[in-house]
């Protein structure tokens, strides 16, 4: 499998060590994946549109809300209203529980809104479901 072919994931998020955390979870659940990442909203979005315009665009997007400079409703209102990477699942991963911000995200295209798992063990459970959503082998929905 080339590095093309692999599950293709970004992750948009200011914070390295979350960052860190979910390339690890992928590695510990033996995910093979294509990891690209930016930390913060404006590089986040120049990301998309490179990848968007050469057809190569990530299966899976974790974005963050709270970012400097652009956050992620910004970013997520852009993804969808430009259509960058049209059949891209965006999954909002935020320290938000707020029923407003999860409204709002889904109001402007998330494919779902999860706050940010308290333990590795739960950020594993996340991620095994996500990437089975996201490419295929589960239903995917809306939380």
């Amino acid at each position: 499998m080339t590095t093309t072919d692999r599950f293709h994931v970004l992750v948009i998020d200011d914070n390295p060590g979350d960052i860190d955390l979910i390339e690890l979870g992928f590695s510990d659940l033996s995910i093979p994946i294509r990891f690209s990442q930016a930390a913060d909203g404006i590089s986040g979005l120049q990301l998309i549109k490179e990848l968007s315009a050469s057809r190569s665009c990530p299966d899976l997007i974790l974005l963050d809300l709270n970012m400097p400079k652009v956050n992620g409703f910004e970013v997520l209102e852009s993804i969808r209203s430009l259509d960058l990477c049209a059949r891209c699942m965006v999954v909002i991963l935020t320290t938000s529980s707020a029923p407003a911000d999860h409204a709002r995200c889904l109001a402007l295209g998330a494919n779902r809104f999860e706050t940010k798992p308290s333990t590795y063990d739960d950020l594993l459970r996340l991620i095994g479901l996500l990437h089975g959503e996201s490419s295929g082998s589960s239903p995917a929905g809306s939380v």
